[in-house]
């Protein structure tokens, strides 16, 4: 049993075998008692996937992600072959990205998998933002021609305000997706291009407070 005393000491682990029984005595002192004789062997085992992705070193997990594909899937959303898993992890260090940034990259059109070779390519590609512009000022202009209408129309206050205050949640929520899935990502992946593409000098002036 550990005690005080050995603790201050920083007395080690130590294991030995009586040679005379056969049988193995082993001494756990100090503050460390992780040594173990015989065949004992200790596994961590996390209860959830969400769990083992929060603990585990990313170099790790890059080798489990590239050799498993379903592991790929937990992390990133979807499930290319082995191949791609490779460029995927290996455009993941070029541009620094984290694993929730390749996912954006994903959903916005940024980042896409040619099924025929299974290239990986990542550009700053215009058409997504474009459409998503378009989509709010669509919407943007629906939503002012609704609340125009509620307030030229005679009714009782309270559901006029009611009206306009769900409108105001459905431009919010579309301001929210544009802004997240189709333009952010783009103006993200643009900049690390830019970032790449920079010489020396200038990445460090840009990185300079």
């Amino acid at each position: 049993m550990p005690s005080p005393n050995d603790q201050e000491v920083g007395i080690t682990d130590e294991s030995s075998q009586d040679d005379a029984s056969g049988k193995v005595i082993q001494l756990n002192l100090g503050s460390q008692s992780r040594n173990s004789a015989r065949d004992y062997v200790e596994v961590s085992v996390p209860d959830s996937v969400k769990t083992f992705l929060m603990v585990t070193p990313t170099a790790q997990l890059d080798k489990l992600a590239i050799d498993n594909e379903r592991m790929f899937e937990a992390r990133y959303g979807f499930r290319p072959g082995k191949a791609a898993r490779k460029q995927v992890i290996a455009l993941q260090h070029q541009y620094d990205l984290t694993d929730t940034e390749v996912i954006s990259l994903r959903r916005s059109g940024q980042l896409t998998v040619r099924p025929k070779d299974q290239t990986v390519r990542v550009a700053s590609d215009p058409v997504v933002p474009v459409a998503g512009g378009i989509y709010l000022f669509l919407i943007t202009a629906l939503c002012v021609s609704w609340v125009i209408d509620i307030l030229l129309v005679k009714g009782q206050e309270d559901r006029k305000a009611l009206s306009i205050v769900v409108i105001g949640g459905l431009w919010t929520g579309v301001i929210w997706y544009t802004s997240t899935r189709m333009i952010g990502p783009w103006q993200m992946i643009k900049q690390r291009i830019r970032h790449l593409r920079a010489s020396p000098q200038d990445r460090a002036n840009a990185d300079a407070p």
